[in-house]
């Protein structure tokens, strides 16, 4: 039984998707178990599932996020404290404020003047993070997330981890995927699928690579 024809790209290399240079398809083809002599296809990627998710769609005033929460909040940004010179473990101190309250964001070894760039006094940010508690102030350290206001939708309120190998990034399958799936996927009537369809043909797909293409059993 050949394969159609329209179910190439799912069989394509991830080293011929946009982004992927050497050093990224040979980390994709070690974690995904590729045999020697081998690359990671691209229906590796749609069978890369989550292990977990982190929910940032927990938008709250200051006052309602608690220790250990991970929130979105938007503040108010009042003043910088930045690093005495030659004390690299004294962190540098952004203070900023809502409606509801104050906090803290710390940053360790912020040089290059990005955190003022990135949080510039006077104006409001989006920051995204996990509440932590300081001699009695709420902070968060090293936010995940600082966005614009008019850039929030940027902002992943559900973000999909994944296992990873060492020198592989979070963001590298997510990318690859991404790329992967616009990239002359199989369409139907109704348009590109959602992701939960997605996974259920992956799943089918998968299941006619073993029968038909004993080469790639190990995807099964």
């Amino acid at each position: 039984m050949s394969r159609p024809t329209a179910l190439d790209p799912l069989f394509r290399s991830l080293h011929t998707i946009k982004g992927v240079g050497d050093k990224l398809a040979s980390l994709l083809s070690r974690f995904f178990g590729a045999p020697d002599g081998q690359e990671a296809i691209a229906l590796d990627i749609l069978m890369h599932m989550p292990a977990s998710v982190v929910d940032r769609s927990r938008q709250v005033g200051i006052a309602d996020a608690f220790l250990g929460q991970i929130v979105t909040l938007k503040l108010h940004i009042d003043r910088h404290q930045p690093a005495p010179r030659n004390r690299q473990y004294v962190p540098h101190r952004v203070f900023a404020h809502d409606e509801t309250g104050e906090i803290q964001l710390v940053f360790f070894r912020a040089h290059g003047g990005w955190v003022e760039k990135s949080l510039p006094v006077g104006e409001e940010r989006y920051v995204s993070g996990q509440i932590g508690f300081f001699n009695g102030e709420k902070q968060i350290t090293h936010p995940d997330y600082i966005v614009e206001p008019d850039k929030l939708a940027t902002l992943p309120l559900v973000e999909p981890v994944y296992p990873l190998t060492n020198g592989l990034r979070l963001q590298s399958p997510v990318k690859a995927g991404a790329s992967g799936g616009r990239d002359r996927a199989p369409t139907t009537r109704m348009g590109a699928p959602s992701h939960h369809r997605q996974f259920r043909l992956a799943r089918f797909l998968n299941c006619h690579a073993r029968r038909s293409y004993p080469q790639h059993s190990r995807r099964c």
